[in-house]
This record gives C-alpha cells, sequence and structure tokens, in this order.
C-alpha cells in the first residue's frame, strides 16, 4: 500500500535477481556464493520492513536482527531451500508489483513460518 511501492518493488525485483544468478554457483557448492546469497536475503526482509514505514516495527527489528542473522548463519541450508526461498522471493516481489497486497502478505507469512520452523530444528 505504499505510494513509493514502485521503488520497493524494483529494489526487491534486483535482490531477488541477483540471489537468482548465484543459484548456479550455489549448485555447484561455493561456499562464497552462500554468503553473498545470505547477504542479499537479509538486505531484501531489511528492505522489506522498512517499507512498512513502522517505527516500532522497524525498532524491533534493528534490534533483533543481530540476533536472527547470527542464528540464520549456523543454519545449513540445501540447494534445493535457497532455490525454494528464492522463488519465494520472486513470488513476493511480482504479487507486489502487480499490487496483490493480500497475496503479498500471505506469501510472507508462509515464508516466516518456514524460516521459525528451521531455526527451530
Amino acid at each position: 500500500r505504499l505510494g513509493q511501492r514502485g521503488l520497493l518493488v524494483k529494489a526487491l525485483d534486483t535482490l531477488t535477481s541477483k540471489m537468482e544468478q548465484l543459484l548456479p554457483r550455489l549448485q555447484a557448492g561455493e561456499a562464497k556464493a552462500s554468503e553473498e546469497w545470505n547477504t542479499h536475503d537479509f538486505e531484501f526482509h531489511k528492505k522489506l520492513i522498512e517499507s512498512n514505514e513502522n517505527i516500532i516495527l522497524s525498532a524491533i527489528y534493528e534490534n533483533l536482527s543481530p540476533m536472527l542473522y547470527e542464528s540464520m548463519d549456523r543454519i545449513t541450508n540445501t540447494y534445493a531451500e535457497l532455490e525454494k526461498s528464492t522463488r519465494e522471493h520472486r513470488y513476493l516481489v511480482e504479487a507486489l508489483e502487480s499490487g496483490q497486497t493480500d497475496l503479498a502478505v500471505a506469501l510472507t507469512l508462509v515464508h516466516l513460518n518456514a524460516i521459525k520452523g528451521k531455526l527451530e530444528a
């Protein structure tokens, strides 16, 4: 619902494209590619949180993100999991681009539940 949604979509699309471009290197098992993918993933989520223009949500995220990133760095993801997550990012970008806010929210919840499950395991 953000007035500047076009700018957000472009930024998220760019990050998702970078993640997609890393998939062949991830499939080959390159550790550096995994680090790059994580960097883009973290930036994607940060931009999404900031786009809400909610000071409280942004403050919570800024305070908890170091712990989240540390936890995420400890998780071992298979290529299939990273490819699926990248696809989920693409679906979210497409939903935002077409103005389907409710779909974007639903996709985000599914994605976050998958991350939560992975962290809990």
